[in-house]
């Protein structure tokens, strides 16, 4: 049968291709590429991947932040 979600035909269903999309893009700029290149790769801009790149390492420090907060207010 056909699915009836819609489907990209380089990440796969819609649900999780933003997250896929950035972990590629994380990948791709940890091995030296541009932004600009890899933003060709992605048929985006390269403004997108830098805001989203930023966006997840600004929600990994909040939530490092937060995790340490409350390991502080539990030892008190």
């Amino acid at each position: 049968t056909i699915s009836a979600a819609p489907v990209s035909r380089h990440l796969g269903t819609v649900k999780g291709w933003r997250c896929k999309r950035l972990e590629i893009a994380i990948a791709l700029r940890k091995q030296g590429w541009t932004y600009a290149k890899i933003a060709d790769h992605l048929f985006m801009t390269p403004k997108t991947i830098m805001r989203d790149i930023s966006v997840l390492q600004s929600n990994l420090t909040a939530a490092r932040n937060t995790n340490f907060t409350q390991t502080i207010n539990i030892n008190n």
